[in-house]
């Protein structure tokens, strides 16, 4: 699970400062202030890593990327080419990371890796390509911290920094923006392509759903294979509980204590939300290659074709499905999650994320402008359904929700924890966070009496 995040020089952020990330993770804030940039950079990172292209230090993106970011001049802040763009990272291991000391034999332990700390510094070229300037690798094995990374000293010379080992003063460029070159594998620290696999891991665990979703169908075609995600728009959110359906495959719930069918979940949580009763998928019968999804919005309704109900229906289906799909351990990215929902769905939303984050241990970083959302979590917390100590120096740790404002006055993004107690309420409530719903009330009334008194 990532816990720390901190960008420099990225699109409208000059500096986001240190951002605590919880199981639940909420980004509020005005349109266009900077919240989807934060998405985009961790985005940014994934492509990068999945990536085949090992001599290219980020990829920017195309049309078939998660996200197209255009070149260098585009995200560095300001289009300051000159400046440098960091991103440090924290992240807690799902399994311990354990690397043994292959000097002193069978058995024995170098490291006992739990949590880990990544920092990069990228800058652009004469021709306005990202190079790395540094990056390092951070973690505690034991009682001591250590660190082991790279930096470049002369142009395109870099040096490894790895302390108590001796290393070859000069290197090749590292792979990507995180990755160590062949020549270490030759210097006895085959252990540093382990801390390399743990950072591609953490990142292949990204799960990413962006704010338009795609319509839904009459009709569904059989995947040859389970899909790997479900789709920047859920376009494979039907195909993969189809393929569940099919083959009879279970999900995990409430971390591994129990085992059920995907669309048993999947409608449990649209009853909680109260946009179905129930739903199935059937095949239409041509070799079982065509399937049709049926929803019953009542118990005593006729079952319809899924374009036939409320749009809300299909545009939610992806992002539970998803909560439902991804393992144990994994990260999702959810734009605006709440799209199309009315608002006593909107509350809904925020119980099925509490459970998943409780029961599946699945982190949730999401985008949204649902105030409802906000509200239940605030009272989940009050009713103690969620723990939330009351300052971060009592096990930060153990917060589950961790929730900001963003900003964007003068065209610098700014960002601003809200201070959540352990009643749900939040002691530094921005002006206007969702509007002035009470000056519009006070407006409403001194509109009215003055209507009345003119028709006296």
């Amino acid at each position: 699970m990532l816990t720390r995040l901190r960008i420099q020089n990225f699109k409208s952020w000059a500096d986001t400062g240190e951002i605590s990330l919880a199981p639940l993770t909420g980004l509020f804030g005005v349109n266009s202030s900077g919240k989807t940039a934060i998405l985009q950079l961790l985005l940014l990172l994934k492509q990068t890593i999945e990536s085949t292209h090992l001599s290219r230090t980020l990829h920017l993106g195309d049309d078939s990327t998660l996200v197209n970011l255009g070149t260098m001049y585009d995200v560095l802040h300001k289009h300051q080419i000159s400046s440098k763009l960091q991103v440090d990272f924290s992240w807690t291991l799902t399994t311990p990371l354990r690397i043994p000391d292959m000097r002193k034999g069978p058995g024995s332990t170098l490291f006992d890796i739990k949590a880990m700390d990544f920092h990069t510094s990228i800058i652009g070229d004469e021709w306005g390509f990202p190079i790395v300037e540094e990056f390092n690798y951070q973690f505690q094995s034991g009682d001591r911290s250590y660190q082991f990374g790279m930096r470049e000293e002369e142009r395109h010379q870099y040096v490894l920094e790895a302390e108590d080992y001796w290393i070859n003063p000069a290197l090749a460029a590292p792979l990507k923006f995180y990755g160590f070159p062949a020549e270490v594998e030759d210097q006895n620290l085959n252990f540093l392509n382990k801390l390399v696999r743990a950072i591609e891991e953490q990142f292949h665990d990204i799960f990413y759903l962006g704010p338009l979703r795609e319509n839904p169908r009459r009709a569904y075609g059989q995947e040859d294979e389970e899909p790997m995600d479900m789709g920047q728009r859920g376009e494979l959110a039907i195909p993969t509980l189809m393929a569940y359906e099919k083959w009879g495959k279970r999900i995990s719930h409430r971390q591994g204590q129990v085992w059920q069918p995907m669309t048993e979940q999947v409608a449990k949580w649209l009853r909680k939300l109260g946009l179905i009763h129930s739903f199935s998928v059937q095949s239409i019968g041509d070799g079982d290659h065509q399937y049709e999804v049926w929803v019953r919005q009542s118990p005593n309704a006729a079952d319809v074709r899924l374009p036939y109900v409320g749009f809300g229906v299909s545009q939610i289906l992806p992002v539970l499905t998803l909560c439902a799909y991804t393992p144990q351990g994994s990260t999702l990215i959810l734009e605006h999650p709440e799209m199309h929902l009315h608002p006593k769905a909107q509350a809904g939303l925020a119980d099925v994320f509490i459970d998943v984050i409780k029961t599946r241990n699945v982190q949730i970083i999401l985008e949204s402008h649902s105030e409802h959302l906000l509200h239940r979590l605030q009272r989940r917390i009050a009713e103690e359904e969620i723990h939330q100590p009351e300052s971060d120096t009592q096990r930060p740790e153990s917060k589950q929700i961790a929730l900001y404002f963003i900003d964007n006055p003068e065209g610098r993004s700014e960002i601003c924890r809200l201070a959540l107690d352990p009643f749900g309420s939040i002691s530094n409530w921005p002006q206007d966070f969702f509007g002035d719903d009470l000056g519009d009330l006070i407006k409403m009334t001194k509109s009215a009496i003055r209507r009345q008194k003119e028709q006296e």
